[in-house]
C-alpha cells in the first residue's frame, strides 16, 4: 500500500526492537545526567513506601547510575542481584540490537519449569535476606 513512505515496509519486530533500545538508551542517558536520589518521591518504590521494606528491584536505578559512572562497587552495594543479572540483560539487548539492524535475534534460553522455580527461589531469597541484614 503506497503512502507517505512509498512502498517501504516497516517490520514490526524491527521497529519494536529499535524502540525498546532507544528507550533504554534514553533512560540510561537520563540516569547518567540526573541522580534518582535527588528527584524525590518520583523514584520511590511503591512497595517500600507502603511497607518500609526493600523489594528485589530497590536500588536498581541508583545502581544503574553508579555503573554508568564507572563505580561498580557502589552499584553492587546498592543492588547486587541487579549487577549480577547484567550479563543476561546485555545479551537480551544485543539480541534486540541485531533485530533492530535487520538481522536475526540471538538464541534465547529455553525457560523450563525448573529454571523458573530456581529464579523464583534466588529472587525470593535475595528479597528476604536484604531485609533481614
Amino acid at each position: 500500500m503506497p503512502g507517505v513512505l512509498g512502498s517501504a515496509r516497516i517490520d514490526p519486530d524491527r521497529g519494536a526492537s529499535a524502540t525498546a533500545l532507544g528507550a533504554a538508551g534514553l533512560g540510561c542517558l537520563t540516569l547518567y545526567l540526573v541522580d534518582p536520589a535527588s528527584v524525590g518521591p518520583a523514584t520511590l518504590c511503591p512497595f517500600r513506601a507502603l511497607t518500609g521494606y526493600q523489594c528485589p528491584l530497590c536500588g536498581g536505578l541508583r545502581s544503574t547510575r553508579s555503573l554508568l559512572h564507572g563505580d561498580v562497587g557502589a552499584a553492587f552495594e546498592l543492588n547486587p542481584l541487579f549487577v549480577l543479572s547484567l550479563p543476561l540483560l546485555l545479551y537480551f539487548a544485543a539480541s534486540l540490537g541485531r533485530v533492530a539492524a535487520g538481522g536475526v535475534p540471538l538464541p534465547m534460553p529455553r525457560i523450563t519449569r525448573s529454571l523458573a522455580i530456581g529464579a523464583g527461589i534466588v529472587i525470593g531469597s535475595f528479597w528476604l535476606l536484604r531485609n533481614l541484614i
